[in-house]
């Protein structure tokens, strides 16, 4: 029994330590640390064994395929881990149902939950996000208006051909603008957008109410066993021979033997809802301060960009000489000169020709936004990330309420 105790908590340790250095490795907190150091050697191995053993070429069509493209694979991994803990309850708490603390009408209940899980799980993946093209792009440019630092005016993307609306971002998996881009999701091989981050929301809600709920049944049932047979009365037999009087650790050692598979199941799904949890809370505070997961990203370049721009000023103060295209070129003439040698790989020359179409619209973009902070530098501005916080409860209802599908008059007053 020790030795079973010592591996389930070893597994569930290093099962831990490694979701947590999955979720956590790449944040600033602890990407120089060594947790961070594990995450590069996690991620680093895949890589290396599949160039080992099925070369270069076919480790670039894979990573192609699962990292640069749209693809059902964990959409497939969701299917089947719920599907597989429904099989299992089938055949081990369904059956124990009715019981002392859980009444027969769990039985149906259970399904009623399940059910509205996979049809979140549904919605939520083929639901549009907020596809930007020609012929809606007017509908979602009265949706926010432009702050003119993390969203300029009169930014054309290239590749849909359309002016982009404020908090709109093209998406290279789904090769697609969306409106208030928040993130691909590759758990419903679907980007979360303007129109269905309410969907994605009911989608972390439904499956962590499901697993609060397949918690409660499965340590009810587990307890039900305790009181039916009377364990808390009776003497056990030690592995030496000793009999003694029951205890919660002997109970739970004894419960654990029993019901391995129940206990597993348990801890399994218990961990997962409390991931779950951990990230819709995440997300609920975004809501809060109505912040997309791509503008956390924007918000902290800005915030460096922001940093050298008013050192800058401060600089040229005395001299009054602001020279915007001398700080450009000073910011970004290396990665315009690697981004140079990349297009020179290339023999395409149509290529070449949508490279520098993009590399124009960019280096606009990048002045427009330097020539804004520069003049707010100059007038002693703040820099003012919380453009799009209306308030804890208009935040909400926005989300519920999507704006391009529901235009107020004076939607933007506090």
């Amino acid at each position: 029994m020790f030795v079973l105790l010592f591996f389930l908590y070893a597994y569930a340790s290093v099962a831990g330590l490694i979701l947590y250095t999955l979720l956590m490795g790449p944040t600033d907190f602890h990407k120089n640390g060594l947790i961070g150091k594990f995450y590069r050697f996690l991620v680093s191995v895949p890589k290396r064994l599949c160039t080992c053993c099925c070369g270069s070429d076919f480790l670039r069509r894979a990573e192609k395929y699962f990292l640069h493209s749209r693809n059902p694979i964990l959409q497939l991994v969701y299917l089947s881990l719920l599907s597989i803990n429904v099989v299992l309850y089938l055949f081990t708490v369904f059956k124990a149902i009715p019981n002392l603390y859980v009444p027969a009408y769990h039985r149906y209940t259970g399904f009623v939950a399940l059910v509205l899980t996979y049809f979140s799980f549904l919605k939520a993946s083929f639901s549009d996000p907020g596809f930007i093209k020609k012929t809606n792009a007017k509908q979602f440019e009265k949706s926010f208006p432009f702050d003119e630092v993390m969203y300029i005016s009169e930014r054309k993307c290239t590749t849909c051909d359309i002016i982009r609306p404020a908090r709109s971002k093209h998406c290279p998996l789904s090769g697609k603008c969306v409106a208030k881009f928040d993130h691909y999701c590759g758990w419903l091989n679907n980007d979360v957008g303007e129109l269905n981050y309410r969907w994605f929301h009911l989608f972390l809600i439904s499956n962590f109410l499901l697993i609060v709920y397949a918690v409660y049944v499965y340590v009810m049932t587990l307890w039900s066993v305790v009181d039916e047979e009377n364990l808390w009365n009776v003497s056990f037999m030690t592995s030496t021979g000793e009999r003694v009087n029951a205890s919660l650790s002997i109970i739970l050692q004894y419960m654990l033997a029993r019901y391995i598979m129940v206990v597993a199941q348990l801890l399994f799904i218990a961990a997962c809802g409390l991931m779950i949890f951990g990230f819709w809370g995440y997300h609920f505070y975004l809501v809060c301060t109505n912040t997309t997961t791509n503008e956390t990203f924007k918000k902290k370049d800005l915030e460096q960009l922001w940093d050298i721009v008013t050192k800058y000023v401060e600089t040229r103060k005395k001299k009054s000489n602001i020279d915007v295209q001398a700080l450009y070129d000073e910011l970004y003439k290396e990665e315009e000169e690697a981004n140079e040698m990349k297009k020179e790989e290339h023999h395409d020359e149509e290529h070449k020709k949508t490279e520098e179409k993009k590399k124009q619209v960019r280096k606009e973009w990048k002045m427009k936004l330097l020539e804004k902070m520069c003049e707010m530098a100059q007038q002693n501005k703040k820099l003012n990330l919380s453009f799009y916080n209306r308030g804890i409860w208009n935040n909400i209802k926005e989300v519920i309420f999507p704006p391009a599908l529901y235009h107020k008059p004076k939607f933007f007053e506090k």
